[in-house]
Protein backbone atom coordinates (compact mmCIF):
# COMPACT_ATOMS: atom_id res chain seq x y z
CA UNK A 1 0.00 0.00 0.00
CA UNK A 2 1.43 3.39 -0.96
CA UNK A 3 0.42 6.91 -0.02
CA UNK A 4 -0.68 7.34 -3.65
CA UNK A 5 -3.19 4.52 -3.13
CA UNK A 6 -4.24 5.73 0.31
CA UNK A 7 -3.47 9.42 0.88
CA UNK A 8 -3.42 10.39 4.55
CA UNK A 9 -4.26 14.01 5.27
CA UNK A 10 -4.62 13.83 9.04
CA UNK A 11 -3.93 11.66 12.07
CA UNK A 12 -4.31 7.94 11.53
CA UNK A 13 -4.13 5.21 14.16
CA UNK A 14 -2.97 1.85 12.80
CA UNK A 15 -3.94 -0.93 15.19
CA UNK A 16 -2.98 -3.93 13.05
CA UNK A 17 0.65 -4.79 13.94
CA UNK A 18 1.32 -6.35 10.52
CA UNK A 19 0.06 -3.26 8.66
CA UNK A 20 2.02 -1.01 11.05
CA UNK A 21 5.23 -2.97 10.48
CA UNK A 22 4.72 -2.85 6.69
CA UNK A 23 4.15 0.93 6.78
CA UNK A 24 7.20 1.53 8.98
CA UNK A 25 9.36 -0.71 6.76
CA UNK A 26 8.21 1.14 3.63
CA UNK A 27 8.95 4.52 5.26
CA UNK A 28 12.43 3.35 6.32
CA UNK A 29 13.21 1.97 2.87
CA UNK A 30 12.19 5.22 1.16
CA UNK A 31 13.74 7.57 3.70
CA UNK A 32 10.34 9.03 4.59
CA UNK A 33 11.01 8.15 8.26
CA UNK A 34 13.60 10.91 8.69
CA UNK A 35 11.51 12.80 11.25
CA UNK A 36 9.46 9.92 12.65
CA UNK A 37 9.63 9.43 16.42
CA UNK A 38 8.52 6.98 19.08
CA UNK A 39 6.60 8.45 22.03
CA UNK A 40 5.97 6.10 24.94
CA UNK A 41 6.00 3.13 22.56
CA UNK A 42 3.79 4.80 19.93
CA UNK A 43 5.32 5.31 16.48
CA UNK A 44 4.63 8.87 15.32
CA UNK A 45 4.93 9.73 11.60
CA UNK A 46 5.50 13.42 11.00
CA UNK A 47 3.46 14.86 8.14
CA UNK A 48 5.09 16.64 5.22
CA UNK A 49 5.08 20.43 5.45
CA UNK A 50 1.92 22.11 4.18
CA UNK A 51 2.00 24.77 1.49
CA UNK A 52 1.47 27.46 4.13
CA UNK A 53 4.41 26.07 6.15
CA UNK A 54 6.60 26.18 3.05
CA UNK A 55 5.51 29.75 2.22
CA UNK A 56 6.37 30.89 5.76
CA UNK A 57 9.75 29.11 5.61
CA UNK A 58 10.47 30.86 2.30
CA UNK A 59 9.60 34.30 3.68
CA UNK A 60 11.73 33.77 6.78
CA UNK A 61 14.61 32.47 4.68
CA UNK A 62 14.50 35.59 2.50
CA UNK A 63 14.67 37.82 5.59
CA UNK A 64 17.44 35.76 7.21
CA UNK A 65 19.43 35.73 3.97
CA UNK A 66 19.18 39.51 3.62
CA UNK A 67 20.39 40.12 7.19
CA UNK A 68 23.13 37.48 7.19
CA UNK A 69 24.42 38.45 3.73
CA UNK A 70 24.39 42.20 4.46
CA UNK A 71 26.41 41.61 7.63
CA UNK A 72 28.81 39.29 5.80
CA UNK A 73 28.18 36.59 8.41
CA UNK A 74 27.62 33.57 6.20
CA UNK A 75 25.13 31.88 3.92
CA UNK A 76 21.50 30.93 4.51
CA UNK A 77 20.47 27.56 3.05
CA UNK A 78 16.84 26.71 3.91
CA UNK A 79 16.19 23.04 4.48
CA UNK A 80 19.87 22.17 4.53
CA UNK A 81 20.77 19.21 6.73
CA UNK A 82 23.43 20.05 9.31
CA UNK A 83 26.38 17.65 9.51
Amino acid sequence: MSTAEFPVTGPLLVLDPFARDAIVAQRRASGADRYDEVWEGTYIMSPLPSLEHQRLALRLSIIFDKVVTDLGKGTVLPGCKHH
